[in-house]
């Protein structure tokens, strides 16, 4: 279970990254996609996971800092010109999981790294929108004198 939640740290992150983004008007606040987002990233982590135990651990992978560096470079495309592209962050930072060490019940281990993946992701998203209360709460008010 420690390793599901691991694994599960960049979905946290790019959660609460995309819950953060600026909302803008010409393309729509960045809470809209948050519901989806949780999903996806369950999905493809336990669809990584599940593939980990067919394919060859010597597969070509980007470096994971490669693959980081990626995922921000979408999260500041996503700030300026559309939020679709976050839609891509679940199948990047799935990468990983592919190599996940092989189990011998794969689907036991796919279902619990996509529960866990989805649990941080949810925990990313809920920690934004708490974040937004509360840099709103601390914000002053535009017509307060000063």
């Amino acid at each position: 279970m420690i390793v599901d939640l691991s694994l599960g740290l960049d979905s946290f992150a790019a959660c609460l990254g995309a819950g953060l983004l600026p909302a803008d008007r010409r393309i729509g606040p960045s809470l809209r996609v948050l519901p989806a987002l949780p999903a996806l990233f369950g999905c493809c982590d336990a669809g990584a996971t599940l593939l980990s135990g067919v394919i060859a651990h010597r597969a070509l992978l980007l470096p994971q800092s490669a693959t980081y560096l990626a995922c921000a470079v979408l999260l500041g495309f996503a700030a300026c010109r559309s939020r679709r592209v976050l839609y891509a962050l679940p199948v990047l930072l799935g990468l990983d999981d592919l190599l996940a060490p092989v189990v011998r019940d794969p689907f036991g281990a796919a279902l619990m790294q996509g529960a866990a993946s989805f649990a941080m992701a949810t925990a990313g998203g809920a920690a934004a929108v708490l974040l937004r209360r509360l840099q709103d709460r601390l914000r002053p008010a535009r017509g307060a004198a000063g």
